[in-house]
């Protein structure tokens, strides 16, 4: 950080380390700028706390769905999401009008930061988990059969939730920890995602192509097992692409303000907030996307959640 503030700005200390907060913005564009993020940021809220709600409600209550092992990442995913809903932005409009406002703690903003940011890494993490279950039905599905299972999600996933309460705080505070933070949570799974997808279309190209020339040798009226492959073959791709894009949406609507936070943290402080406000919608709307591709765009799992969302109101009319 600079050796010098602004008189705009106030640095405090938590647990050791400098954390500041601005008392009062110089100009009326940033104010106008967090006070429209803020209302942006609490109109995504209610789609994305109904579309994800209603998802996470449908895998949980249907057994058929809850039994299948490549929905639970989709549950893990969209109860990340959801802590987006009811953690991440409305803490991050309050931090703004608090702000804009001059009535921010510096206890209170370091505190409603870190909760505000650990839903962020959860759903990286979620993703990454999306994709290795991907990667592994399709790449080597005899052992995705015996060893991917829901207990290794859900150990996988507490070691992050774990992790990630331990490193976001300390970002929050350190210039070091964010960059650590960053690399960990964005470059280390933007690689994963990149590898993994390059393989599994490799891959089912590959298997479409020897399904094709197989299917044309058979006879008119028969089902053979190279056709029965290829329509497996078929549907893993439909699912890999869906999963593909839930990660290319991520990182168009994410990783730009990522980047540009890390380029302005220490370089000006205003520009870092306002950055962090649009980042902080743009993340809750990749997250209504989410939801959509994964799931409300399929009439399978649409039709069930219907039934969840009938039932709801059902109760709540009587």
């Amino acid at each position: 950080m600079n050796s010098t503030r602004p008189t705009y700005v106030k640095e405090c200390s938590v647990v050791g380390h400098v954390h500041l907060v601005i008392t009062n913005y110089p100009s009326d564009k940033y104010v106008t700028n967090q006070i429209i993020t803020s209302v942006a940021m609490c109109a995504i809220t209610i789609p994305l706390i109904f579309l994800n709600g209603i998802t996470v409600l449908t895998i949980w209550k249907n057994d058929l769905l809850r039994a299948k092992v490549c929905h639970f990442p989709v549950l893990i995913l969209s109860m990340a999401d959801l802590s987006v809903g009811l953690l991440t932005l409305p803490l991050f409009s309050y931090l703004n009008l608090s702000e804009v406002y001059g009535s921010l703690d510096c206890t209170l903003s370091f505190v409603f930061s870190t909760v505000a940011f650990i839903p962020w890494g959860l759903s990286l993490a979620a993703l990454c988990a999306l994709t290795f279950e991907r990667y592994m039905s399709v790449i080597y599905p005899v052992t995705h059969l015996n060893y991917v299972t829901k207990k290794l999600f859900l150990t996988y996933i507490c070691c992050v939730l774990l992790v990630t309460m331990v490193l976001v705080p300390l970002a929050v505070v350190s210039v070091v920890f964010y960059y650590i933070f960053c690399a960990v949570y964005a470059i280390v799974p933007m690689l994963l995602h990149t590898f993994c997808y390059t393989r599994i279309f490799c891959s089912m190209r590959k298997r479409l192509q020897r399904g094709e020339g197989g299917a044309n040798r058979n006879e008119p009226g028969t089902e053979s097992p190279n056709r029965i492959k290829k329509q497996f073959s078929i549907l893993d791709l439909k699912l890999a692409k869906s999963c593909a894009l839930v990660v290319i949406t991520f990182y168009v609507f994410c990783i730009p303000g990522e980047f540009l936070n890390i380029y302005y943290l220490e370089k000006d402080i205003l520009i870092y907030r306002v950055i962090i406000s649009w980042y902080a919608a743009a993340l809750g709307v990749n997250t209504i996307i989410n939801s959509v591709i994964f799931f409300w765009s399929r009439s399978v799992l649409r039709k069930e959640a219907w039934k969840v969302v009938k039932n709801i109101c059902g109760n709540w009319m009587t």
